[in-house]
């Protein structure tokens, strides 16, 4: 069985070294495809023996995707991001992984949960979320979108994957540190505006687009693709709940009223009902109709969710909510008597 590393890069002298160290005892080869490089990025690929190709930069981050996929020898592929890295006590685990998967006649795609980290905050933890980065090398799997690009197969949504437990393997990434959000959010609108005059499925753009705006502090315009968004109803794709959440997180700016409030989240639960936060929001809206005994159930469900939570996608709901949580509901408990 032979694995292949690969990557799509520009200027990445700063973080590529780390994350080819992290993966070169688990690979074969490594493809590179460089779109326009002016600094050191080319030089370090080569010192990890990497196959580097130049492509330019054409407003589209699936044409090197799928040009670096075309490169690939190996049975399975590893793609990562420049700034994505394995931590060191997994560079051992990697193969194994892959080969009893493989061994097991499994031809699809591996999800691995990525933590989402902040160097600039000493390393903290921003968000997390299961992504593909570990799949077969089948010719019908391809990258589309020209940004938040997803790996389609004969252009259809894939369905077929497995679940890795974080503590067996997960990835970390630094791409979302605080002194490179605001570029990497206008550098995302641009490319989803550009798309959108384009494209034949629009849809797939309003919860990207909500979250640039969100980036760049345009309440008006997040909340607008959000409201677009969450009419689609749940799309396919990880992270689909991000413009609920969006819409929650905004709905005390725009005075929103109770009743929209309890509406939003009774769609958030209808929709996601594995997620213990949505859950708990709902318990907050029960309350403030006075409805306590209803808000203690709906609050109860989240704590059970929490504990047991094995879905994919992102829950954010954390031990420190739950303290939170648990304080409202001795508060509602008194109220209910």
């Amino acid at each position: 069985m032979k694995i292949t590393a690969c990557y799509i890069v520009k200027n990445e002298a700063a973080s590529l070294a780390k994350s080819l160290a992290s993966i070169q005892q688990a690979v074969d080869e490594i493809i590179v495809v460089d779109t326009g490089s002016t600094d050191q990025t080319k030089e370090i690929a080569q010192k990890y023996r990497a196959q580097v190709y130049d492509m330019p930069w054409q407003d589209d981050f699936s044409l090197p995707r799928n040009y670096a996929l075309s490169k690939a020898k190996g049975d399975w592929v590893i793609f990562l991001d420049a700034d994505e890295y394995f931590p060191a006590r997994f560079a051992k685990k990697i193969r194994p992984l892959i080969k009893k998967t493989a061994a097991q006649g499994h031809k699809g795609v591996i999800l691995i949960r990525r933590y989402d980290i902040d160097p600039d905050a000493d390393n903290e933890i921003l968000a997390d979320a299961f992504v593909m980065r570990i799949l077969y090398n089948n010719k019908d799997f391809r990258y589309e979108g020209s940004i938040h690009e997803e790996l389609l197969d004969k252009g259809k949504s894939i369905h077929d994957y497995l679940i890795v437990p974080p503590e067996k393997l997960h990835l970390l990434h630094t791409g979302y540190r605080t002194s490179l959000s605001l570029d990497k959010a206008r550098r995302n609108l641009s490319l989803l505006l550009k798309e959108l005059e384009t494209t034949d499925n629009p849809g797939r753009l309003y919860g990207f687009l909500a979250d640039a705006y969100l980036g760049l502090e345009d309440a008006d315009n997040a909340w607008k693709y959000a409201i677009m968004d969450v009419e689609q109803g749940r799309r396919p794709t990880t992270y689909a709940s991000r413009s609920y959440r969006i819409l929650l997180q905004l709905a005390v700016q725009y005075h929103v009223t109770l009743e929209e409030r309890y509406q939003l989240c009774c769609l958030a639960v209808k929709n996601f009902p594995e997620l213990p936060e949505f859950h708990a929001e709902l318990a907050e809206c029960l309350a403030g109709k006075e409805n306590f005994s209803a808000a203690i159930m709906e609050m109860n469900k989240a704590f059970s969710l929490y504990h047991n939570y094995q879905g994919i996608e992102p829950m954010l709901m954390d031990e420190e909510m739950i303290k939170m949580a648990k304080m409202r509901k001795k508060q509602w408990e008194r109220q209910n008597e």
